[in-house]
């Protein structure tokens, strides 16, 4: 069940963008001509940086979303884009109370 929450938050992180971008497309659109928009919203930035535990029984699987999202330039959806992600799981068999690294 939490992993399934996990990757709903991840689909609508990831899908914010694009809903954003086809809103403002529609706003422009429908300003009537002759009508200049706003700079605002013009350029944005998006961060996420975040590490979910999930502990089944006496094994936590730690899921990691890292992503960065930006758009630089004009007014409408024709600016320019740049984005990376990472998303990652990482099962953690070590014993409680026990550091997995030695000295």
């Amino acid at each position: 069940m939490k992993t399934t929450r996990f990757y709903a938050i991840v689909a609508v992180i990831l899908l914010l963008p694009v809903i954003l971008i086809g809103y403002s497309k529609n706003k422009e659109s429908s300003s009537g001509s002759g009508a200049k928009s706003s700079a605002v919203g013009r350029n944005w930035l998006i961060k996420v940086d975040k590490t979910i535990p999930v502990k089944e029984g006496d094994e936590t699987v730690n899921h990691t979303l890292v992503l960065i999202a930006r758009k630089e330039g004009r007014r409408n959806a024709d600016g320019i884009y740049e984005e990376a992600a990472y998303i990652g799981s990482h099962l953690d068999l070590s014993p409680p109370g026990k550091n997995s690294c030695s000295a």
